[in-house]
């Protein structure tokens, strides 16, 4: 495959990824363009702003730390970071202190991991939490492995350039990850562009220990669709990776948070937060998620700040409200 075929994960693409910079002049409205990219470097030049942004931004918070009340800090947060998804970060602790507790250590994959930004993101909440409560969190994250996978090379070196005190293992294909981890993590779009079928879904997690992800599943057969990147994705059938979910890993089973979850009748679709776990894991970390979660949030005056620390800014507790997929589905019809 050629290297834009290679990028669009497909031999022919009905849509191009691109991105432009310019200028347009108000008087007269002539439009100038100053630069203009395609394919990868598209990609990449975009995400690299897009994530350093975010970088600088907490790293600024966590310099802050002693200076800036909760609320300052949130605010921040929420001014300067693109991604809202620190509640992510909270099931993120939460899974490795319980493989850190049994193991004595944790490993961790990301999916679509861009610069790593997690760490960043992990680091804020920890140092914020235990500046709060002593017994916030006693993970070292420096010796946590991390194993990043992002489809830029670019990408993939900036994240170690960025992080030099952390054990991150890089990867442009999630195929080639041979090592066993305990934690995998992924944004759901993410998972719609590098998943091709529910035999890789059950691929990709069979060794895994406790997986997180928010995630959109067709009801019947599977369904592809173009996205604005320009690259397709594939809504995979809900009830085929239930089966290929437990034909590779009998012990464990696919939740469904069911505060968060979506029926899109017109679309024939089901999206919301996901839980790959065994039953007794899945108990242990989401105690420990409410737990963080609660100790982070003591102090913050603002209702709509503390609502950052949710998804999608809902109320809600992760302790005993996440429930089997299939029982889910049974219950729409």
């Amino acid at each position: 495959m050629s290297d834009e075929s290679a990028f669009y994960n497909t031999e022919r693409s009905r849509c191009l990824t691109y991105l432009e910079f310019g200028s347009i002049d108000t008087q007269t409205c002539e439009k100038r363009i100053w630069d203009f990219r395609l394919h990868q470097e598209a990609y990449d030049f975009l995400m690299l702003a897009r994530y350093a942004k975010d970088l600088v931004a907490f790293r600024k918070i966590i310099e802050s730390l002693t200076g800036w009340s909760i609320d300052q800090q949130l605010d921040h947060y929420a001014a300067q970071v693109f991604t809202h998804d620190i509640y992510n970060s909270f099931s993120k602790l939460a899974a490795l202190h319980v493989s850190a507790q049994s193991n004595g250590s944790a490993s961790f994959l990301e999916l679509g991991s861009t610069l790593m930004g997690c760490i960043d993101a992990l680091e804020y909440v920890q140092k914020s939490g235990l500046a709060r409560e002593a017994n916030f969190s006693k993970l070292k994250l420096q010796e946590v492995v991390f194993h990043a996978v992002d489809i830029s090379e670019l990408l993939n070196s900036a994240a170690l350039l960025t992080h030099p005190g952390y054990r991150i293992h890089t990867h442009l294909d999630w195929k080639k990850v041979s090592a066993r981890y305990d934690v995998f993590f992924a944004k759901g779009v993410s998972m719609l562009y590098a998943i091709a079928s529910a035999q890789e879904l059950g691929l990709l997690l069979k060794f895994c220990r406790i997986g997180s992800f928010d995630y959109s599943l067709a009801l019947g057969p599977a369904q592809e669709q173009y996205l604005g990147t320009g690259k397709n994705v594939l809504y995979l059938s809900a009830e085929e990776c239930i089966d290929a979910l437990k034909l590779g890993c009998p012990d464990h089973q696919l939740y469904i948070h069911k505060p968060t979850a979506e029926f899109e009748s017109a679309k024939r679709r089901i999206r919301g937060l996901f839980w790959f776990a065994s039953p007794k894991d899945l108990a242990l970390v989401t105690r420990e998620e409410d737990r963080l979660r609660h100790a982070f949030s003591t102090g913050i005056g603002s209702e709509k700040l503390r609502l950052l620390l949710n998804y999608r800014d809902m109320p809600y507790s992760t302790e005993g409200s996440f429930v089997p997929l299939d029982q889910y589905i049974g219950s729409l019809s």
